[in-house]
C-alpha cells in the first residue's frame, strides 16, 4: 500500500532540488531517444527504459513509445507489463508497477504535485507514492493523482481521476465461470452477469465498475 512514510517535500534552491533537476535532465534525454524508436523496436525500448529506470526490466515487459517521465529511478516493474503509447509518469514519489499490469493510452501517473496555498505553491514540491497492484487494467486517458493504490484485479475507467486509494476486487471461481462478481464496497454486492449479451468472463470486472458507476461519479475521492 502506498503510505505518507514515502512522501517527499523537496524546498526550491535546495541540493534535493538541484538534485531533482538533474534526475529530470537525465530522464528527457533518455526519453528522447527513446521516443525516436517504434512498436518494432521492443528490445531496443526495453534496454533504454532498463537504462531509465536503473533495473533491467523483464523481457516480457512491452512499452509503445512516445513516453514520458520527470525521473525514472523510482519506477519499479513487474513482468508482464503493457504500457500503451502517450503515457507520463511522474515517479518522483514512488511508483510501484506489479506484475500482470496493462496501461492504456494517454494514461498520466502523477506521484508529485505542489502545494494549494498560493504563497507556498512554488516553493516546493510534495511527491506521495503510487502503488499500482496486480493485474490493474488502466484505460485510456486516466489519471491517478499521489498517495493512492490500485487495488489488486481493479480496472479505471477511461477518463477517470483517481485521488485515493481503492481495494482489490477479489474474483471467485464463479467470476471465473462467469456467474458473479463481488464489488469491494460496503456490505456485499453482486451482480449476475452471465445473462449478459456477448458475455465474456475477461471484461466482467470492467462491466461490473461501468455499471456500478453514476456519471457524476467519475473522479474517485
Amino acid at each position: 500500500m502506498a503510505n505518507d512514510d514515502r512522501t517527499k517535500i523537496i524546498p526550491r534552491r535546495t541540493p534535493e532540488s538541484a538534485a531533482m533537476l538533474a534526475n529530470v535532465k537525465r530522464a528527457m534525454a533518455i526519453t528522447a531517444n527513446l521516443n525516436r524508436l517504434t512498436f518494432n523496436d521492443a528490445d531496443e525500448v526495453r534496454a533504454l527504459f532498463s537504462d531509465l529506470i536503473g533495473k533491467k526490466v523483464d523481457d516480457s515487459f512491452l512499452l509503445i513509445p512516445p513516453f514520458y517521465t520527470t525521473g525514472g529511478v523510482d519506477i519499479s516493474i513487474g513482468r508482464n507489463v503493457f504500457v500503451n503509447q502517450n503515457c507520463t509518469f511522474y515517479d518522483l514519489g514512488g511508483l510501484d508497477i506489479a506484475d500482470d499490469v496493462m496501461i492504456g493510452p494517454n494514461v498520466s501517473i502523477i506521484t508529485s504535485g505542489h502545494p494549494v496555498e498560493p504563497s507556498r505553491r512554488r516553493a516546493f514540491t510534495i511527491a506521495k507514492p503510487i502503488v499500482i497492484e496486480r493485474n490493474v487494467w488502466i484505460a485510456a486517458g486516466a489519471t491517478i493523482i499521489g498517495g493512492v493504490t490500485v487495488g489488486e484485479n481493479s480496472v479505471v475507467a477511461a477518463g477517470s481521476v483517481v485521488t485515493r486509494t481503492f481495494p482489490p476486487i477479489l474474483l471467485s471461481e464463479e467470476t471465473r465461470r462467469g456467474s458473479f462478481v463481488r464489488l469491494p464496497t460496503e456490505g456485499t454486492t453482486f451482480l449476475r452477469l452471465s445473462k449478459l449479451p456477448d458475455f465474456r468472463p475477461e471484461v466482467a470486472v470492467a462491466a461490473v465498475l461501468i455499471f456500478a458507476l453514476k456519471p457524476k461519479q467519475r473522479e474517485v475521492r
